[in-house]
């Protein structure tokens, strides 16, 4: 696992925040249909770095307490949703958010849960939570095979940055969701296309904990082989960028 976890964003929250995608409010339809949320659940955001994932739930009216230990991107979410009330922001970690006991009826992790020590999470999880304990583990991610651009994109990806091979098996891992839901869970995918100019293009590629950093010698051509890619692939300064949201839900045994 990455010991790095609560700190390799520290110098991304303002680009983060600014160009990491949202989530639609799909998912929190799909969430109702599937009686995961019900009117007046009280949701914890474990991981909620600048806001982005809590925002769709807040836009239903859902009572959400986001949970961050990095304190720039706890900042930043503080900011984003300053005009919620219905938002509180606590300091802390997967392993001990300082929520009181059987004090939230669900938690979910938006492009965080793949950082988790499981087994130390799954026991908070399994403190905070009230009966019957659903967590929901969600991630905005690129599909790979979409299009030329994805199948290039993934392809640089790969080629200059080492981290990014590693980091990309743990996403919707089987293998450690089963481990995570030990009576099993549900995986399902929803669509949330987006079209980028190269300003949020670049901005997304920045966002990444993995890249180049600028002063490593492999930036610039990094940088020159996406925007090569970007150029090839553009229509009208645009480009199609094919996301989907990985949804795994289940109970947490208590």
């Amino acid at each position: 696992m990455f010991t790095d976890a609560t700190t390799r964003f520290s110098t991304k929250a303002e680009v983060y925040a600014r160009a990491r995608p949202r989530y639609p409010d799909s998912v929190v339809t799909f969430l109702q249909q599937h009686h995961v949320i019900q009117p007046g659940s009280i949701i914890a955001d474990i991981g909620s770095g600048t806001g982005l994932s809590a925002l769709p739930f807040l836009h239903a009216g859902y009572s959400v307490i986001g949970i961050e230990p990095n304190d720039p991107m706890h900042a930043e979410g503080d900011t984003f949703l300053k005009t919620y009330t219905n938002f509180q922001s606590v300091k802390g970690t997967a392993t001990a958010t300082t929520l009181p006991a059987q004090s939230v009826n669900v938690a979910m992790a938006a492009q965080a849960f793949h950082w988790f020590d499981l087994d130390a999470t799954r026991t908070e999880m399994q403190r905070i939570l009230k009966p019957p304990g659903w967590f929901v583990a969600m991630w905005n991610h690129r599909n790979h095979n979409a299009s030329p651009l994805h199948q290039g994109y993934e392809a640089i990806l790969r080629k200059y940055c080492p981290e990014y091979h590693k980091l990309a098996e743990l996403y919707r891992s089987p293998e450690r969701s089963a481990h995570f839901f030990i009576n099993g869970y549900h995986d399902a995918t929803l669509p949330n296309p987006q079209q980028l100019n190269w300003e949020y293009f670049d901005a997304r590629i920045q966002s990444a904990s993995y890249i180049p950093k600028p002063t490593d010698a492999n930036y610039a051509p990094f940088m020159n082989e996406m925007k090569q890619l970007f150029d090839a692939n553009a229509i009208d300064g645009k480009v199609q960028f094919d996301l989907e949201v990985w949804i795994h839900w289940g109970r947490i045994a208590v």
